[in-house]
C-alpha cells in the first residue's frame, strides 16, 4: 500500500482490501465453527449480525450469509433493530430470500426502543414473510415485567419449536434463487427433499419419525405430502398449482436414549404459483 488509507478506502486498492477484510473475519467464523465442533458437536453456533446484506461486506467485513451457506452456523439472528415497520420489512423480505433454507433465519427485534405492541407487530411482520423465529434485544427489567407477558398472552402463548434443534433437511427446486419469494410460472412445482443429518444433540438419537407438511407462513398445515425420507436419503415431492404463499415443512419427532422425544420442525424458503 503506498498512499494509507487513500488507496484502500477510495483508491486503486478497495476492493481487495474490502475482500481481505471479509476474509480476515470469515477465517475467525470458520475456524471457530470447526473447533468448537471438534471439542462439542453438540453445541449450536449463532451469530447476531447487521441486516443490510450484501452492505454488511462493504461496511463492517460480513459476509454473512456465505457462513450460512457454508453451514458453519447453526441459525442467524439479523439485528434489525428498527422503530421504521417499512425498513423492517425490507430487512426481512431481503434476507429470507438470501439464507433461503440453508440455516433458521430468527429476525432480531429491538424491543428496547419500541412500544411492546409494536415489537408484537414486527414479530406479526417477520412471520408472514417466512423467517423462522424472532428474538428480542433485550432482556431488562421492562422487558420482563410488561413485554414478555404480553407476549404470552397471545403471539408466544403456544410452546415453541426451535428449528435449529431438527435434523438438517435440504429442500431444492430447479427455480431457487435469492428472491423473497420463488415465483413458479407452471401449473406443478417439483421439490426435492433430502434428509442430510440427524443434526448434533447433547443426546444420543436412536430414532426418527416425520412427514413432510405444505404449510402457509404461518405455520398451519395445509396438506401432508409424505415421510420424511431416512437419513442420507430423498424423495421427490409435488404440488398442484394453488392460490398463496407457501412452504414445505419437515416435522415430527426425534426420540433419545432413555427414550425421551422432542419434537422438531425445518421448513423450506417461500413458493407461490403465478396466477393469471
Amino acid at each position: 500500500v503506498e498512499n494509507w488509507p487513500e488507496d484502500c478506502y477510495s483508491g486503486k486498492l478497495r476492493d481487495q482490501y474490502r475482500q481481505w477484510r471479509c476474509d480476515n473475519i470469515t477465517a475467525v467464523v470458520r475456524a471457530t465453527a470447526e473447533e468448537v465442533r471438534r471439542i462439542k458437536p453438540h453445541v449450536k453456533i449463532s451469530a447476531a449480525v447487521f441486516g443490510s446484506y450484501p452492505a454488511t461486506r462493504d461496511s463492517i467485513g460480513q459476509d454473512w450469509v456465505l457462513w450460512c451457506r457454508e453451514g458453519w452456523l447453526d441459525f442467524v439472528c439479523p439485528m434489525n433493530y428498527t422503530q421504521n415497520d417499512a425498513h423492517f420489512r425490507r430487512l426481512v423480505t431481503a434476507q429470507v430470500g438470501y439464507v433461503g433454507d440453508t440455516v433458521p433465519l430468527y429476525t432480531g427485534i429491538g424491543e428496547w426502543r419500541i412500544p411492546h405492541d409494536q415489537a408484537i407487530g414486527q414479530v406479526e411482520i417477520s412471520r408472514g414473510l417466512g423467517a423462522d423465529g424472532f428474538i428480542l434485544f433485550n432482556m431488562g427489567a421492562a422487558l420482563a415485567e410488561t413485554g414478555l407477558p404480553k407476549f404470552g398472552q397471545g403471539i408466544t402463548s403456544a410452546a415453541a419449536v426451535l428449528p435449529h434443534n431438527a435434523p438438517l433437511v435440504r429442500f431444492t427446486t430447479d427455480l431457487d434463487s435469492e428472491d423473497s419469494v420463488v415465483e413458479c410460472d407452471g401449473d406443478s412445482l417439483t421439490v426435492e427433499v433430502a434428509t442430510v443429518s440427524l443434526g448434533a444433540h447433547r443426546r444420543q438419537v436412536i430414532g426418527m419419525t416425520g412427514t413432510i407438511e405444505l404449510q402457509d407462513l404461518d405455520g398451519n398445515a395445509l396438506a401432508e405430502l409424505g415421510d420424511l425420507p431416512e437419513v442420507g436419503e430423498s424423495v421427490t415431492v409435488e404440488m398442484a398449482k394453488r392460490e398463496g404463499v407457501f412452504r414445505l415443512a419437515a416435522v415430527g419427532e426425534l426420540t433419545f436414549e432413555g427414550g425421551t422425544t422432542e419434537r422438531f420442525i425445518r421448513r423450506s424458503r417461500p413458493y407461490r404459483f403465478a396466477l393469471e
